[in-house]
């Protein structure tokens, strides 16, 4: 799952009306040590996750929360 991704998971769940172009302004508004955060994560994730246990994926540039 990508940085940006784990992101919008967290953004959706205080935005539960928010729009794909409102998540895109706080994500290029983000710094860039919060983005850093998401990414390690996003790192840390790919390593353990499998096929199976991803479930659906969000695709931030696609979801409306």
């Amino acid at each position: 799952m990508t940085a940006r991704n784990l992101c919008a998971i967290n953004w959706c769940k205080v935005n539960h009306k928010g729009t794909v172009g409102q998540f895109a302004s706080y994500w290029d508004n983000l710094d860039a040590v919060a983005k850093k955060g998401y990414d390690d994560r996003s790192k840390t994730r790919q390593g353990h996750e499998s096929y199976h246990s991803l479930g659906p994926r969000i695709q931030a540039t696609a979801v409306r929360c």
